[in-house]
Order: C-alpha cells, then structure tokens, then sequence
C-alpha cells in the first residue's frame, strides 16, 4: 500500500514538471515566432523609408507605413496576450502542485486505538533498520502468530515466544517488547470485542512514520479467512502444548 502511495507521489510529480516544461516550450516557440515578425516588420519599415526617399508621400507610402504600424501594434498584442497566457499557466500549474503538497503533508488524526497500531509499526520500522530480515516470510509469520493467539483469539495460555526468527538476541527482544506492548494496550481497549471486530482494528488502515502499513510486518488475512486461521493456530498451539 505503501508503495502504491509512493508511486502515485511521484507520478504526479512527474506530471507537474512535464507540464511545466510544456507550457515553457510553447512559450519559448512563441517568442521565436514573435521575434521572426519583428525582424520582418524592420525589414519592410526599411523597405517604406526606401520608399518615401524614392517616390515621396505617396498613397503607396501611407499604405506600406499603416501595414507597418498595424504589423508592430499586432505583434505587441501578441506579446501581452502571451505573458498573461503563460503567468496563468503557471498559476495554475503552481497552484496544483501546492495543493498536491499540502496533500502530502495532511497529517492524518488517528483514534486512541490506531495510536497503539501505529506505534507498534514504528517500533517494527526502528527494529527493520538494523534487521531487514524482519520482513521476511519466516518472521512475518511468527509475529502474526503472537498477535493473533495473544490479542485477536485472546488465548489465556499464550506466552510469547523469545525469538521471531530476527538474527540476534536484541532484534527478536526489541520484536517482543514491542508486540507486548501492543497486545496488552489492546486487550484493555478490546475487552468485550468479538475476533472479527478485533482483527477489523488489527488490519486497520493505519501507517507508521515511513508510510508502511501491517501489510508489510503481518500480511493480510480475509475476515472470512479468519475461522481458518484460529483451527490452523489451534493445531499449532496443541502441538507446541
């Protein structure tokens, strides 16, 4: 999810540049252009001074000194009608970045119970810098299973494991202190909850300080999955028994 968030981020970024770019290109072509018509109207105001030196104040002077005033009053239009274009462009374009921004920076105010859920993400984030093995299948496994027997089936016989398959004693303490902490805030707010409604504030959409969600230390499980999560631990907790 977290990912998807990021790419989304950055594609509309990239939009935002291309568009800007696109509208100087434009605006580059068209003072070319603008340029190509000023030289033009030198040339043929030198051509009706020719003009008025060979024949004098004629009607065709006056015809070639109109044409030459229109061509340098339309080419001044140009001009203005253009910056105004371009100053709008860029308004716009400004403004849709900032709101793109402001969007990114919107902190989102989560509820007491998704403050315990996001905490716990930055603790496994804190834990990952150090062991990127945390992410593994193996370990994701294991964590799962801590919070499903400790907190969502409320086993009264569960005592977490020392080890969640992180290499070295600190990772796996630092794990186990974290989903500790965790499943004991949560039992306090949970009490009376079914599992349904637990795993429902288990899996909900919150995120941590680096956008990671727990699809990326838990996985995700189906609500209609979850009665064969709780025979599949049942078997593994008889067995372990």
């Amino acid at each position: 999810m977290s990912e998807d968030i990021e790419d989304t981020r950055k594609r509309t970024k990239e939009a935002l540049a291309n568009l800007d770019a696109m509208v100087k290109k434009n605006l580059i072509e068209a003072e070319g252009k603008i340029k190509q018509g000023m030289v033009k109207t030198i040339i043929w105001i030198v051509v009706t001074v020719g003009i008025y030196f060979i024949w004098g104040t004629t009607w065709f002077f006056w015809l070639f000194f109109a044409f030459n005033v229109m061509g340098v009053v339309g080419l001044i239009f140009a001009k203005i009608i253009l910056l105004k274009a371009y100053k709008k462009m860029h308004s716009n374009n400004n403004s849709i970045h900032d709101e793109h921004e402001e969007d990114n920076s919107i902190e989102v105010e989560y509820t007491e119970e998704q403050k315990v859920l996001q905490k716990l993400l930055n603790r496994l984030a804190e834990v990952a810098k150090k062991h990127e093995e945390i992410y593994d299948i193996g370990c994701r496994e294991q964590m799962s299973q801590a919070v499903y027997n400790g907190f969502i089936f409320e086993r009264e016989a569960y005592v977490l494991p020392n080890a969640f398959g992180l290499f070295g004693a600190s990772g796996n303490e630092a794990v186990k202190k974290a989903l500790n902490n965790y499943i004991m805030k949560m039992l306090f707010v949970a009490k009376g909850k079914s599992a349904v409604e637990r795993l429902e504030m288990f899996q909900d959409r919150v995120y941590n300080e680096d956008g990671e969600s727990i699809d990326e230390f838990f996985g995700w499980v189906d609500v209609k999955d979850l009665e064969e999560v709780r025979k599949r631990e049942d078997r593994s907790h008889v067995l372990v028994s």
